[in-house]
């Protein structure tokens, strides 16, 4: 079968480009990266066929598809693939495009996952495990799930009632508040895809070179650019507010 793909078809393979910074018309469907992925079994569409309806436009289908939020990161796809493709790139990608388009209805508890994560890290500048698997399991009425396990870590001290302060949490918080407030703005503020471009790797490193980069511990944080950069596994971590190079 023939298919003839027009600008508007093509238009969605060009976004995700622009936000990896990959070139995803040179996978050809080899299927290493299916596979070799860990929760391949899992998935109703395995990683290569989310590649393909990237390729073909068929932007509904890949944002709609639990595939790209069941996805590890573990990178094995990445390391297999001839092409040099970055899979968990785009698999990232499409999961920030379907958030912000509201098409997170295929995998919901990860998503509120995700949310209630990223609160109680803006409260508090690092993760409260009681309090985030408590509201998780309250808001997913079940909030007796995890009482058993919970109460033989508070009895060994391994889960605090408290959470520890960290120092610059107002600078940290300021972070997020000039990303809610970009997204609020109108058509000529830092919105939609000039914003979503920020993500791309070359825009990432660019920030962090020009304007420097804090970090608060796993997480780097690139000033200006309101972004947080994970570190690669293996990777050595500078030192605490080292300026990016």
């Amino acid at each position: 079968m023939k298919i003839i793909l027009d600008d508007q078809s093509r238009a969605f393979a060009q976004k995700v480009n622009e936000i990896t910074g990959q070139n995803i018309d040179g996978c050809y469907q080899c299927g290493k990266c299916t596979a070799g992925c860990p929760i391949a079994y899992a998935m109703e569409v395995p990683p290569h066929e989310i590649i393909r309806l990237v390729q073909l436009g068929r932007e509904k289908e890949a944002l709609s598809s639990h595939t790209i939020w069941l996805c590890a990161s573990c990178e094995t796809c990445t390391s297999r693939c001839p092409k040099n493709i970055d899979v968990v790139a785009v698999m990232d990608a499409l999961r920030v495009l379907a958030f912000r388009g509201g098409q997170t209805a295929a995998e919901r508890k990860i998503t509120l996952f995700h949310k209630i994560f990223l609160g109680v890290v803006e409260r508090f500048g690092r993760v409260d495990e009681l309090g985030l698997i408590g509201k998780y399991n309250l808001l997913t009425l079940n909030p007796l799930r995890d009482w058993r396990l919970g109460k033989k870590l508070l009895a060994k001290g391994k889960l605090k009632l408290t959470v520890p302060k960290i120092k610059g949490l107002k600078e940290f918080q300021e972070i997020f508040k000039r990303i809610r407030a970009s997204r609020e703005e109108g058509p000529g503020g830092r919105n939609g895809l000039e914003m979503i471009d920020d993500l791309s790797p070359l825009n990432k490193k660019r920030n962090c070179r020009r304007w420097g980069s804090k970090r608060w511990g796993g997480l780097k944080i690139c000033l200006k650019s309101d972004r947080i950069l994970l570190p690669k596994i293996g990777a050595s971590s500078p030192a605490r507010g080292e300026k990016a190079g």
